[in-house]
């Protein structure tokens, strides 16, 4: 009714973040998509990259990598030329779960890797445990099952430090 773009977008891209958190792929690449438009329409970098994001999340979901890849990459270029550290700790960690899900094992490290080091710099204690436990998965699924147990450790404790009984529950199951 007020004609503000910024704010439907923003309304837009929260209703996305939903459906995707609830399972409905389809209406989260729906919103995210018509919010998407909005960003770039009104030149929202910022609001642009985590839709591209939220894009990438829900095809890595659906089982669609390449395609997921391309949204993450998309995103990526986009934290790195306005420096958002947050964006950019999103986009190579999700990378790193779509190479990890190929086989890709190499790739998927070296993304994972530097998604560590940014939520570390950042302080982001939940993404970094997250980001613990996918490295574990790289390296169980390439055979090194101490490496693996190492940083399923250090995300559990991580999880306790910061009474995320969901994620704790991750690396008990």
């Amino acid at each position: 009714e007020v004609s503000d773009r910024r704010m439907e977008g923003s309304q837009l891209g929260h209703l996305s973040s939903i459906y995707l958190q609830l399972g409905q792929y389809e209406q989260a690449i729906d919103y995210s998509q018509q919010a998407l438009a909005i960003a770039n329409e009104i030149g929202d970098g910022r609001g642009g990259g985590w839709r591209l994001n939220t894009l990438g999340r829900a095809y890595l979901d659906l089982g669609q990598y390449e395609r997921a890849i391309g949204y993450h990459q998309q995103a990526l270029a986009v934290a790195r030329e306005l420096g958002d550290k947050a964006l950019e700790g999103t986009a190579l960690g999700n990378l790193g779960i779509a190479f990890r899900n190929l086989k890709e094992y190499e790739q998927a490290l070296d993304y994972a890797l530097q998604a560590g080091k940014i939520y570390s710099e950042i302080g982001d204690k939940q993404e970094q445990g997250a980001n613990l436990g996918n490295l574990g998965l790289i390296y169980a699924n390439q055979g090194w099952q101490e490496e693996a147990i190492s940083h399923y450790e250090q995300a559990i404790q991580i999880a306790q430090e910061i009474g995320d009984k969901p994620g704790e529950g991750n690396y008990f199951s």
